[in-house]
């Protein structure tokens, strides 16, 4: 069905959502950025947090595990086992002993595994995420929580409440596409300039919901040029293999790179399985 619409009416329309784009540009021009900013120097843990997120949350925790054992916190025993069908399973003890030298995200988290059992076996680790899954998920999920609470704390990322300016922009550029496709479809092709700035609109949407706040963003490139560097690296210290770890690298490039990990080696690989399963 054909209709009309009042050539003055579009052009009004046009030249206020002309106006309201050029506006919002401006502001997106204007907005603080992290030049000149100082980083924050953040503990390994954060540093895998920040640029990781919470997907690659058993590499940061298997680096505090590490660091539990360096600092002499916990000992970590093989104590193997035979199963049901006669076969003997690989198995490690690890037992705690104090959180002296642990700051308080690292107490938390040596507090939540001995919570559950102390010594604890990553044979029983392994048995509660099968049992139990949701509370032994559940039990983690908590530090992840205490985590980003500590991120929003050192102001690194936004709330979610902080995050309206995106999709203030991206329902502009849905306006900018409906009123241009309905004016363009009239043969009132000014709105062709519209639908230009409607693309770019949602291109500046789509930087700000990868945003974090400017501190943030300097900390975060700070630490993503680090992950580089240290891949480049063939030698690591003690803090820098906690780094690796924390970065989730490959352990062929951490055991090229630091000797001392070889001694963990068996250890991580049962470690991790009884976190998450062997995949």
């Amino acid at each position: 069905m054909n209709f009309e619409i009042n050539p003055i009416f579009i052009y009004i329309l046009n030249m206020i959502l002309l106006i309201l784009n050029c506006y919002f540009i401006f502001l997106f021009k204007k907005r603080k950025t992290n030049k000149n900013l100082e980083p924050l120097k953040l503990p390994y843990y954060m540093a895998g947090f920040l640029i990781k997120g919470k997907n690659s949350a058993i590499a940061f925790i298997l680096s505090t595990v590490i660091k539990f054992s360096i600092n002499g916190n916990i000992s970590i025993e093989r104590k193997d086992y035979i199963n049901k069908k006669g076969k003997e399973k690989e198995n490690y003890l690890i037992r705690g002993i104090d959180s002296h030298g642990c700051d308080k995200n690292e107490k938390y988290l040596y507090d939540l595994f001995f919570a559950l059992d102390n010594p604890i076996s990553t044979r029983k680790l392994n048995n509660l995420r099968i049992s139990n899954g949701l509370a032994f998920n559940e039990n983690f999920s908590q530090y992840l929580d205490e985590l980003e609470k500590y991120a929003y704390e050192l102001n690194l990322i936004y709330k979610n409440k902080d995050r309206k300016k995106p999709y203030i922009y991206i329902g502009l550029s849905f306006l900018d596409f409906v009123v241009s496709f309905i004016t363009i479809s009239q043969r009132i092709y000014i709105s062709v300039i519209l639908l230009i700035l409607g693309f770019l609109i949602l291109f500046i949407s789509l930087r700000l919901l990868g945003e974090n706040p400017p501190l943030g963003m300097a900390t975060y490139n700070y630490y993503v040029d680090y992950e580089k560097l240290l891949l480049s690296k063939d030698v690591y210290s003690e803090n820098e293999l906690l780094f690796a770890l924390a970065f989730d690298f490959k352990l062929d490039k951490i055991m090229e790179s630091c000797q001392k990990v070889n001694e963990y080696l068996p250890f991580i690989k049962i470690f991790k399985n009884s976190l998450i399963g062997n995949f």
